[in-house]
């Protein structure tokens, strides 16, 4: 599949949300709480994981010359990391490499729900398992009251997201959203990058490190949360002008293309037009978000702005992901980046 959701056991595919509609209307929605097993089984991440010896196959040739026999060996210094209930090898990892289960990588979020401490949001698996993740809103009086922001809904998240196949760390992250039109909508602090931390799968505290990060990270909520709603205050009170929102905006998510040069081929010449055609017709569009978009009040603010960047990613496709575009929402993912230094440029004209 386009969205490289994996397919749990009964054919749903493996993604729970809370509230609000699945990805390309998939996996479960559901209209209460929940618990952290709940979101452990429906979000399908509660496959078993193993790591096993790595062998290959060499031949065994007779007085021919002829291949008569193999003879496996162990590949020394590798071994195997494979989803135990489909026997299927998610990838090769050196023999440092420490397994970390998604429900070891996630086990804070159990620890924050069980307080009253948050709200599990999304839980889905990719590529059959390969990566999974768990996104949680943070709750409680104090956050919620450092997220009212003149009538705007101001929401707080944190996003552990793990990996099997060796070919990324375990990732844990905290990003502040407004929603908007139901959709959450990443951006990211200060200086535009969301804040996240990484952690190996080397060594034999590999697990423990994931707990700390987690407990780390997630304790400055609070504070980031006040610091947020700051920034969208200055935001709103500072109107931009149309060569701001080029600069900060339109140069960001739909830069002009750049006039071949004389060596270029011909076909690149012959496009050129049509190419600066798109672009302009989607700056236009973008431009027009800024305006009237959802919810704008024609000040022309950096708020708008930003809310026009958000609204133009999120229900107009401006800007083509190859491959997961659910992967890209992610915090870390392609088009969370374009949000954050977007929002980057525009709080810094709001300072």
């Amino acid at each position: 599949m386009a969205h490289e959701l994996d397919t749990r056991d009964n054919g749903a595919a493996a993604f729970v949300s809370l509230r609000q509609s699945a990805w390309h209307q998939l996996g479960t929605i559901v209209a209460d709480e929940l618990s952290f097993d709940e979101a452990m089984h429906l979000g399908g991440l509660d496959y078993p994981l193993a790591l096993r010896p790595l062998t290959t196959s060499l031949p065994i040739e007779g007085a021919s010359g002829d291949e008569i026999d193999t003879l496996d060996i162990a590949v020394p210094g590798h071994r195997a990391v494979v989803r135990a209930d489909r026997n299927l090898v998610l990838g090769v990892v050196s023999d440092r490499y420490e397994l970390v289960t998604n429900r070891e990588a996630m086990q804070m979020v159990d620890v924050l729900v069980n307080d009253g401490l948050a709200v599990i949001e999304t839980a889905g698996v990719l590529r059959e398992g390969a990566d999974a993740w768990m996104a949680i809103r943070f709750t409680g009086e104090q956050i919620d009251a450092a997220g009212e922001n003149g009538g705007d809904e101001i929401k707080f998240y944190g996003l552990v997201r793990t990996n099997h196949n060796g070919k990324a760390s375990v990732q844990v992250a905290t990003t502040p959203v407004r929603v908007v039109c139901a959709n959450t909508l990443a951006m990211a602090l200060g200086n535009g990058q969301t804040t996240v931390r990484s952690v190996l799968h080397m060594g034999s505290q590999a697990r423990t490190k994931v707990q700390d990060a987690a407990k780390s990270l997630w304790s400055g909520t609070l504070q980031d949360a006040e610091k947020m709603a700051a920034a969208f205050a200055a935001m709103q009170r500072t109107p931009i002008s149309e060569a701001q929102f080029e600069a900060a905006v339109l140069d960001v998510l739909c830069p002009m293309p750049e006039e071949p040069s004389a060596e270029a081929s011909k076909l690149a010449q012959a496009l050129f037009p049509s190419r600066v055609m798109k672009a302009t017709e989607t700056r236009f569009r973008i431009q027009e978000l800024w305006v009237s978009g959802t919810g704008q009040q024609g000040a022309c603010t950096a708020w708008d702005a930003y809310n026009a960047c958000t609204e133009s990613l999120d229900h107009f496709d401006t800007v083509t992901v190859k491959g997961e575009r659910l992967t890209a929402l992610l915090p870390t993912g392609k088009l969370a980046q374009l949000k954050a230094d977007v929002f980057g440029r525009l709080l810094a004209l709001s300072a």
